[in-house]
């Protein structure tokens, strides 16, 4: 099976989150990944949806997600010509036997310490499936203590940006279907 990131444009109101997920459970497909975030516009937020699954899933999963009322837009997000990035925060165990180990690590593979104490640490690493990289089995076995994967981003490469008036269209359309869900 292949593994399928999309991006799907929203309305930002209250139970669109709910539906989108709830379709995918309806139907029995599994979510490997699931990131939302404000676009630009207030009026809409960014679902990046990761699963695996054959072309058939993933067409049937295309349709019935524009099928959904707040949906405004559906695209797959093809790995040749989108940027995607994985992130994970790992916390470590601080021992003074190992942090150079962990120093080297994060020297390495480029991450970064984003909160330290005398007991643990713990760093940030993103990157292209974070979990297959080196970084991720070596900090299981030498002091791994936790993890909270954050998922996947992506966006089309050298995509052209809308013109404002396009993003003014948006924003009304968004009041619109804000609006009627009220």
């Amino acid at each position: 099976m292949d593994q399928y990131v999309i991006g799907v444009i929203v309305a930002n109101v209250s139970g669109v989150l709910s539906r989108v997920s709830g379709m995918f459970t309806r139907r029995g497909f599994n979510i490997d990944s699931l990131t939302v975030g404000e676009t630009e516009s207030s009026g809409f937020s960014r679902i990046t949806i990761a699963f695996h699954g054959d072309e058939d899933i993933k067409e049937r999963i295309l349709q019935q997600l524009q099928k959904l009322h707040d949906v405004r837009e559906v695209e797959v997000l093809d790995s040749k010509d989108t940027v995607i990035r994985e992130l994970l925060l790992i916390k470590v165990r601080n021992k003074t036997e190992i942090r150079q180990d962990i120093m080297t690590a994060v020297e390495i593979f480029r991450s970064k310490i984003v909160d330290y104490s005398p007991h643990g640490s713990c760093m940030r690493a993103h990157g292209r499936d974070i979990k297959d990289r080196r970084f991720y089995p070596a900090s299981q076995a030498l002091w791994h203590h936790g993890d909270v994967p954050h998922g996947y981003r992506g966006y089309r490469e050298g995509r052209e940006l809308p013109q404002d008036s396009e993003i003014t269209k948006r924003n009304s359309s968004a009041a619109n279907i804000y609006e009627r869900s009220v």
